[in-house]
């Protein structure tokens, strides 16, 4: 049986990014689901998370570098989603 998962995101800082308020909850939303996806593969692949996270499942904030937008003016909230959830995950997992 695979362990419940549970992600809550208090708050997203993106410095330089114009983000319109109609994609943030997008954003938000792409991020929790992108990073369930990634730790329950990870989990589903038979590896345990990091001991350290085990201990402490709260993640203080985390600095992720993004890709520039294929369209730099236009920033899509799911693009930098994943890219911010993958940057979360590679985190963790070097916990």
């Amino acid at each position: 049986m695979q362990p419940q998962l549970s992600i809550h995101i208090d708050r997203i800082v993106l410095d330089g990014i114009d983000l319109p308020r109609s994609q943030r909850d997008r954003l938000k939303a792409t991020i929790c689901e992108e990073l369930s996806r990634l730790l329950s593969e990870h989990l589903a692949s038979g590896q345990p998370l990091p001991a350290q996270l085990q201990l402490n499942p709260v993640i203080p904030g985390a600095s992720v570098q993004i890709k520039p937008a294929v369209r730099p003016h236009t920033p899509n909230a799911v693009e930098m989603g994943k890219q911010i959830s993958q940057g979360i995950y590679q985190s963790l997992m070097n916990q």
